[in-house]
């Protein structure tokens, strides 16, 4: 049976160095939990916190209502995937799957059991009897995945488990990740640094940086509704320009404004306004400076079934971004293309676009908040 994890006010500290202060979640019971953010931000540090391989300097960590700060990592009954698998290369695969069931006093006909049923679910039945250099990696990953499950856990933690494989075997192995996970029902809990993977595969994401976390949301909220810059620019990419705000409006310049329709009540003044390649309109190019903003492409690049342009956009203040400006043209929808060099009036879609608050970068947007 699985359980839902309590973080409340935990404490990571290394020395005087504190790596996670005060940071509390609620992970679902049974849910596909992503601890998502840069290198560096703390998600390895919180699920080895969770696992029992870090300690913890302040709050609490429990497994439904038995706080377990102080129980060792071996009584936990988590299951664990690491990076590197860590497959016992001189064991088969059965018997690599069947290591953990011996330390768990499991009656040896119920362990057959199990070691079976969980070599047909991972669908490496037939490999049973190969060692673990004789596996692709994909294969060794369902290994370690299969090894992690079959002692029952209450809690499946996954770091990085991806990260060794190449890009195509990537997305095939987060789906087999994701269907497992959903078949058994256990409550997950997966660290990594790619946010298309956490995308794909979570129920809800956690997307963390220096140690806190900025949001806690489905997929496509954390996408569509960021709570604040960070995680706008982090997820996906995210251009950002500096407007004004009046009775629901967003004025890039003294010409051209766009609708909110879901800016919070009261919100005027300076703000700052977040802008994904899909929120563009292309039309043709206009002398009417109210109907649209007036930009130069820069760079046109083919993408099948878009065409990603990057652009310069007059009249308005673009903020220092990562990348330069861009935006999308679906070609099938498509009337015409444009060269590197032509220029085009842009729309903005006011109800997909996100305004933040210019001092903190908070989102002013109705209903979206942090956690």
């Amino acid at each position: 049976m699985s359980e839902e994890i309590i973080i409340r006010d935990a404490v990571k500290r290394y020395g005087d160095n504190t790596v996670i202060p005060a940071l509390s979640a609620d992970i679902r019971n049974g849910e596909f939990f992503t601890l998502l953010g840069p290198s560096g931000c703390g998600k390895t540090t919180l699920l080895r916190m969770i696992a029992g391989f870090n300690t913890i300097e302040g709050g609490t960590i429990s497994f439904g209502e038995q706080v377990i700060n102080d129980v060792p990592a071996h009584q936990r009954n988590i299951g664990m995937v690491f990076q590197d698998y860590a497959l016992f290369p001189h064991m088969t695969v059965e018997a690599n799957v069947r290591y953990g069931l011996k330390f768990r006093d499991v009656p040896r006909a119920e362990a057959d059991k199990r070691v079976n049923d969980i070599l047909k679910v991972t669908r490496i039945d037939q490999y049973r009897d190969r060692l673990p250099e004789q596996l692709s990696g994909g294969q060794q990953q369902r290994v370690a995945l299969a090894r992690a499950i079959v002692i029952h856990p209450t809690v499946l933690l996954m770091d990085e488990p991806l990260s060794n494989l190449d890009a195509k075997l990537r997305i095939e192995m987060r789906t087999v990740i994701r269907d497992i996970q959903r078949d058994i029902g256990i409550t997950t809990v997966y660290v990594t640094h790619d946010q298309e993977e956490a995308l794909a595969i979570s129920d809800r994401i956690a997307v963390m940086n220096a140690g806190v976390i900025q949001q806690i949301a489905t997929p496509r909220e954390i996408y569509s509704r960021p709570a604040n810059t960070f995680v706008a620019g982090f997820i996906g990419h995210s251009d950002f320009f500096r407007v004004r705000c009046d009775n629901g409006r967003a004025w890039f310049n003294d010409h051209y404004s766009v609708e909110i329709p879901t800016l919070a009540d009261g919100a005027s003044g300076t703000a700052t306004a977040g802008v994904r390649p899909e929120d563009f309109c292309i039309m043709p190019p206009t002398d009417d400076a109210s109907a649209g903003l007036k930009a130069r492409v820069l760079k046109k690049v083919f993408l099948g079934r878009y065409i990603n342009y990057q652009i310069a956009v007059d009249g308005c203040e673009a903020l220092e971004s990562l990348e330069p400006i861009e935006l999308s043209q679906d070609i099938s929808t498509a009337r015409h293309e444009f060269a590197e060099g032509d220029t085009m009036s842009v729309t903005l879609r006011g109800d997909l676009i996100n305004i933040y608050a210019a001092d903190t970068g908070v989102s002013l947007m109705k209903g979206v908040a942090a956690r």
